[in-house]
């Protein structure tokens, strides 16, 4: 649902389809039910051809392009990125690993750097691109939000000349409190304030930027310190919380999810195996239930007008 106007914006999104059969079928179902209204395609996913297909079939309402430079195999020549490879040949940077990476690397390999993801990341984008059609509008984020690094968002900012990006994700998620969340403490993980922290201190410096350039972007996001043990029914709580904050009627709040569970024939795809319990995690399919509660909070909300994109 992305409801518009003079009420808030919200977006209710789903991110990794594409990357195997079983996850993108799990999208595909919310957006048939109604619940998700924007997806994120990784261009490098094993299910890229399938989900494709089910974005044609289910038409959601927006589509963006999920930057991957964390594993699958990439798009680029491999001789061309070739510290974005681990010996499989797959890409293998998560966010800190790419943080600290590029920090502590010499002058000459950060512009090397710069150089591979730039390749990678055109890659991906022109793939998706074909794939919907050129005027398909492109909205960019990442996997595990690595776009919001400050010189892989600077190499977005440089390829927006070439794409002319319609929507960027700014992970800038508020810090909630209430006495609900306080009972349910054991739903904040120690890993997501972390993150968020260093997320809210990149969106500061990132948003100012994407403002500059007149790119739209989310103003406030939903997805990062609620994963996991959060209970579906907590999910219209937090939809309260951030509705209650004093913002324009303009403001876009993005809320994010990860329906969709990856099928036991599909653990193959991964190595690591923190990823393959994730992915194959019942956590992902509470995510599809949740989402419904997302849904159903703001049909029932007095703040927002509850539309469609184009109504």
């Amino acid at each position: 649902m992305w409801c518009k106007g003079p009420s808030l914006n919200v977006i209710l999104s789903a991110d990794d389809i594409g990357l195997t059969e079983s996850i993108t079928d799990g999208i595909a179902g919310c957006v048939q039910k109604g619940t998700v209204s924007s997806v994120s395609v990784v261009a490098n996913g094993y299910a890229f051809e399938h989900a494709i297909r089910k974005i044609r079939e289910t038409r959601p309402c927006l589509v963006s392009v999920h930057l991957n430079t964390v594993e699958c195999p990439p798009l680029a020549d491999p001789r061309d990125i070739p510290d974005l490879l681990d010996l499989r040949g797959h890409l293998h940077l998560r966010f800190f690993k790419t943080l600290v990476k590029f920090v502590f690397s010499a002058r000459s390999k950060r512009d090397s750097l710069r150089a591979q993801f730039k390749t990678e990341y055109r890659a991906q984008i022109t793939r998706v691109q074909d794939a919907l059609g050129p005027s398909t509008p492109i909205r960019v984020d990442s996997h595990q939000h690595l776009h919001m690094i400050p010189f892989l968002f600077d190499i977005l900012m440089e390829l927006n000349r070439e794409f002319h990006f319609a929507y960027v994700r700014i992970p800038r998620e508020p810090f909630l409190l209430s006495t609900q969340l306080i009972r349910e403490w054991r739903i904040y993980r120690p890993s997501s304030i972390v993150k968020n922290l260093v997320l809210r201190g990149l969106a500061w410096r990132n948003g100012k930027k994407i403002t500059r350039r007149g790119i739209p972007h989310s103003d406030l996001f939903l997805g990062i310190m609620f994963p996991g043990p959060c209970r579906p029914e907590l999910t219209a709580h937090l939809l309260d919380l951030v509705l209650g904050k004093r913002v324009e009627a303009s403001t876009c709040v993005e809320i994010l999810f990860h329906p969709g569970r990856a099928s036991a024939e599909e653990r193959g795809f991964w190595q690591r195996r923190a990823l393959a319990d994730y992915y194959l995690s019942e956590e992902r399919d509470r995510d599809a239930v949740r989402v419904d509660h997302a849904q159903e909070r703001l049909r029932n909300s007095s703040k927002l007008r509850s539309t469609t994109l184009g109504a």
